[in-house]
């Protein structure tokens, strides 16, 4: 690389380094507050409260992957920053929310048939509301993002959040009944509107001029969030059809805990890498260097939670959920390695596909995976039962890890090799972390908390020091445990300046 290409390179680390660091710091505030609310909702409300929540989410979900246009990508990624241009986003994201509103209204005898859940009924009446009130939300936090203000996009995340969170504990404590949530979650999106008018100076208006250019790019995105989402979902699906509303209230539980490598570190680095990887999609070269460092980073974090929270799946539900959960064990230490899969998988994606103008690719791939997946969870659910379900669903997922990297490949310069170098390490070292783990669970003789306390240290500790092992044998290749260990490094040479 020349000078030019340095600065350029550097410049977009610092823009992908600072945006995760905000969005990780945001996630993990959040599924800090994601636990809390389980805890006490968990000790308050039955596992057939959840899983009339979870039902109804889910059948809200999947409706609104029909009408999901990309909006906010398609403002992120097109340079256009007219004012008609963003108030198009915005006024098709408002009737977005009606739509939402009147299909979930119109299809609510479905649902109710489906899960056999008469209660569903008022409960999909009211998040249709949510719906309408969570389309009115300011564009200009679409904006942040564009500006790479990530800072203020955490404010409004965890302003919103924390809203929720507080008014839906009280509400558990007063109504002990499945209403906490729900009424939440409509008092928080109305919250939400509120905060996104005084986050940005934006105001939008009534707009419909450049309505072609988000559809075009909208039709594309849909047929990819519809697979991506029953993708997603598909398993917790199937178990609504064949267990009860606690049945399914357990198996949510267990699912929401496995999939926290995703929500908590592959989605939120997503945020940051779309803004990011379009300033410099015109250098692939570049670009191929921030993807292989994004890849690796996210890989040391995901591998060590997904194969640890299987391991340590009994102390970690018995601590954090109560007794009432037990059932959620066993479901818990083979969902931890379906996430894990997922998590790579959407890794591999990242924000790739869509930066460089090849949304049909990942569309293409998403459904081929669907038409294997569905099949697959429906019959080992039917023959073997609930816990077989994530066991047939990972394996149908590592397939298409290859053929996802293979696509990429495609793309982008990268050689299958290179793709392999930034797997292998946290890999090894993770499933080293297990053997460790399952001795100390066989050999400490302690309570339920002191063990998983003991256990998730030496955990980390023993993983950290396994991946330098194998980071050093491997050539001390430039990865992020290269930048880790020169900050380090710099410490150290600070520390003892200062002396």
């Amino acid at each position: 690389m020349n000078n030019a290409e340095i600065s350029s390179a550097r410049s977009i680390y610092g823009h992908i380094v600072r945006g995760s660091v905000w969005a990780i710091f945001m996630r993990w505030g959040l599924r800090a507050i994601g636990f809390l609310n389980i805890i006490i909702l968990a000790r308050l409300l039955t596992p057939a409260d959840f899983g009339i929540v979870a039902m109804a989410s889910l059948f809200m979900g999947f409706l609104t992957m029909f009408t999901e246009l990309g909006i906010s990508s398609l403002i992120i990624r097109k340079p256009d920053t007219s004012r008609e241009f963003f108030d198009t986003g915005w006024t098709l994201k408002l009737l977005q929310g009606l739509l939402i509103a009147v299909l979930l209204v119109l299809a609510t005898p479905i649902a109710v048939y489906y899960f056999n859940e008469p209660r569903l009924a008022s409960v999909i009446y009211v998040l249709a509301l949510a719906a309408v009130i969570e389309g009115a939300e300011n564009i200009g936090l679409t904006l942040i993002r564009k500006r790479l203000d990530f800072a203020k996009d955490f404010q409004f995340i965890m302003y919103k959040r924390l809203f929720t969170l507080g008014l839906t504990l009280i509400l558990a404590f007063a109504l002990k009944s499945y209403w906490a949530p729900v009424i939440g979650m409509v008092a928080g999106n109305l919250f939400g509107v509120f905060i996104s008018y005084r986050l940005d100076s934006y105001r939008p208006r009534l707009k419909l001029q450049r309505v072609m250019e988000f559809l075009v790019f909208g039709k594309r995105i849909i047929l990819y969030n519809i697979a991506r989402y029953w993708n997603d979902r598909v398993d917790i699906f199937v178990v609504g059809g064949l267990a009860s509303a606690s049945g399914v209230g357990v198996y949510n539980v267990a699912s929401e805990l496995s999939r926290s490598t995703i929500n908590e570190l592959v989605m939120p680095i997503g945020r940051a890498l779309l803004p990011s990887y379009a300033k410099v999609a015109h250098d692939t070269k570049i670009l191929k260097e921030a993807y292989l460092r994004t890849l690796s980073g996210i890989a040391i974090l995901i591998f060590p939670l997904g194969v640890g929270l299987a391991t340590i799946a009994e102390e970690f539900i018995l601590v954090i959920l109560g007794d009432k959960w037990i059932e959620a064990i066993s479901l818990l230490e083979v969902l931890a390695f379906y996430g894990l899969a997922t998590a790579l998988l959407h890794a591999l994606m990242g924000q790739i596909f869509i930066v460089m103008g090849h949304e049909r690719v990942p569309m293409r791939l998403q459904w081929a995976r669907l038409l294997i997946l569905m099949p697959v969870v429906i019959g080992v659910g039917n023959l073997w039962g609930i816990q077989t379900i994530p066991i047939g669903a990972a394996c149908v997922t590592l397939i298409f890890v290859f053929f996802v990297s293979r696509a990429i490949t495609r793309i982008l310069p990268i050689k299958p090799i290179e793709i392999i170098n930034t797997l292998w390490r946290p890999m090894i070292a993770s499933f080293g972390m297990m053997g460790l783990l399952i001795m100390l669970i066989e050999s400490i003789e302690v309570g339920p908390e002191l063990r998983l306390a003991i256990m998730i240290v030496a955990g980390a500790v023993f993983y950290g020091i396994v991946l330098i092992i194998l980071w050093v044998l491997a050539g001390r290749p430039p990865t992020i445990e290269h930048v880790a260990m020169r900050s380090v490094a710099h410490k150290i040479r600070s520390g003892r300046k200062i002396k």
